[in-house]
């Protein structure tokens, strides 16, 4: 996995929040225009800003540096390279 800048990170989460809200803002806003209610546009800002958020964290928010998954098993039951050679 290429290394980013904080920089490139941070514009990512800004470009990841701005298109959930406008997205779906504007989603809301056309349902708005065509069924004329008035309750879909704060509806979709605030389902794109939800949405926008749970991306986020899935993109983001794993600690580069954590152990990657064992895949299920214990680290004591995976093989260890020292084990058994002499």
């Amino acid at each position: 996995m290429a290394q980013t800048s904080p920089s490139d990170d941070g514009f990512g989460v800004l470009s990841y929040l701005l298109t959930g809200v406008f997205l779906f803002g504007g989603l809301g806003w056309l349902g708005d225009w065509l069924l004329g209610s008035r309750f879909l546009l704060p509806v979709g800002l605030v389902a794109g800003a939800a949405l926008a958020l749970y991306t986020i964290f899935l993109r983001y928010g794993q600690d580069a540096s954590a152990p990657a998954p064992t895949g299920g098993q214990a680290p004591e039951a995976l093989p260890h390279p020292q084990r058994g050679t002499r």
